[in-house]
């Protein structure tokens, strides 16, 4: 038989703290992710067309 938790609050913190950091890992990788891309897409939407009609038009 499993023995009796006495100390009910330092059991639940001990075993919902790897959910927390699971959370905060994922969530910084999602936003590194999507920061990245969005990046990616100002870059090809908006930068590049500007470097490339002053390489070809001289402005």
């Amino acid at each position: 038989m499993l023995a009796p938790v006495t100390k009910l609050d330092e059991w639940k913190a001990a075993h919902t703290r790897p959910v927390v950091i699971d959370y905060c890992r994922w969530n910084h990788a999602i936003e590194t992710t999507m920061r990245a891309n969005a990046d990616a897409f100002f870059t090809l939407a908006f930068i590049w067309p500007r470097v490339m009609l002053r390489t070809v038009f001289g402005v």
